[in-house]
């Protein structure tokens, strides 16, 4: 009989090297079967998460991000809008009433006064909802703190720039003056001369 060559070789027996990952894969498994893990739900870690940062910092959680304002009183007196509520409005939105007024004029077109009760006289029939989109729009652009969502800002003017400062985060934001349309000179040429 004649003896192979090579010896014992068998080609249909190949000996592999084992790959590094599954080595890696097989000592975690061996590790992971070891310890006890808690899978938390989204819920639960957000929560959690909150409860840490107001033990460490409750400034940071107690802040409101929202101010709540009172319901918008209007009543209609012949061709004006009287606007009830406009200076408690305005303290809450920690606002000059004359600041506010000269918005809702610039965005109406319209003149407006402040009468002895702290109510709003504007010319012209104006609808409650046209007011709220009014006074939504001032605080999104003239109150609300453009970086952390904060209602707690002051406006400072600079330079003959406004800014709006927040009280929380001490961030700064050049915001527009407002400047009211174009107004015709209605009053006769013998007058103004």
């Amino acid at each position: 009989m004649t003896q192979p060559i090579l010896g014992n070789f068998d080609p249909t027996l190949l000996k592999k090297k084992p790959h590094f990952r599954t080595e890696v894969m097989e000592a975690s498994r061996a590790t992971d079967s070891n310890i006890d893990v808690n899978i938390y739900k989204y819920d639960e870690m957000l929560s959690r998460g909150f409860r840490l940062m107001h033990n460490q910092n409750v400034e940071i959680t107690s802040s409101s991000r929202r101010i709540a304002l009172p319901a918008i009183s209007i009543t209609r007196k012949a061709k004006k809008t009287i606007f009830n509520n406009f200076t408690s409005v305005c303290q809450i939105m920690k606002r000059d009433p004359e600041h506010v007024k000269q918005y809702i004029c610039t965005e109406q077109n319209t003149d407006a006064s402040i009468d002895g009760s702290g109510g709003l006289v504007i010319t012209g029939r104006l609808q409650q909802t046209t007011i709220e989109k009014y006074i939504t729009q001032y605080v999104h652009f003239y109150v609300k703190c453009p970086v952390c969502g904060s209602m707690d800002t002051k406006l400072e003017k600079n330079n003959r720039l406004l800014f709006i400062v927040c009280n929380q985060c001490t961030a700064q934001r050049s915001v527009q003056q407002i400047r009211g349309g174009f107004k015709a000179n209605t009053t006769k040429r013998s007058k103004r001369q």
